[in-house]
């Protein structure tokens, strides 16, 4: 993914046509042929990162097991435990995406879907949690804490790709997974 390359490294106003096609050993000409504007561009590497990193999640939240509290902790290690699966490019494009989400309507759109398709995983989980007493939140307050445990995410995200000292080394996973328990007051 040449565009998320340069978006690492540059922003999205910094990626240039030319010099995504560079990164993907392209002429710009061939690269305006398939996409009519950096925009489109940006749009398709999205849609790329959320396949991928929903692959990865699903991948992850099965391996999860059964267990809610399990489950819950797959879904924060797969988006902030560092280790294999960590991908600095893709965290680095996401803040850019989110900053031209706000800038750019249809960017927006796509982001917002992408972030409903974070909670539709996330929702079933604190729900069947609470249902089954494994997490002891009211029914009331699980899309705060949906919303919460997202903005937690989020947040990391943006200090990973502006100010990656303020984070200790491996805490935002263990951070976030102890902000959800008890948010979700989980019993363990």
């Amino acid at each position: 993914m040449a565009m998320m390359k340069v978006m690492a490294t540059q922003g999205y106003d910094g990626a240039t046509i030319s010099g995504i096609a560079k990164e993907a050993g392209l002429t710009s000409g061939l690269v305006h042929y398939h996409f009519g504007s950096k925009q489109e561009i940006l749009l398709h590497m999205m849609a790329l990162l959320i396949a991928a990193h929903t692959q990865r999640l699903n991948a992850a939240l099965e391996a999860a097991g059964e267990r809610r509290v399990d489950q819950l902790d797959a879904f924060i290690n797969a988006h902030l435990a560092i280790g294999a699966t960590a991908d600095p490019e893709a965290t680095a494009a996401w803040v850019s995406l989110t900053a031209e989400a706000v800038r750019q309507p249809p960017v927006g759109q796509a982001w917002s879907t992408a972030l409903d398709t974070l909670a539709e995983h996330l929702r079933p989980i604190i729900d069947a949690g609470q249902q089954e007493g494994a997490f002891k939140v009211d029914k009331d307050d699980i899309e705060p804490a949906v919303a919460a445990i997202l903005a937690t995410i989020q947040g990391y995200f943006v200090l990973a790709a502006t100010n990656r000292e303020l984070i200790p080394r491996g805490s935002a996973a263990a951070a976030t997974r102890q902000m959800a328990r008890g948010l979700l007051r989980i019993q363990t």
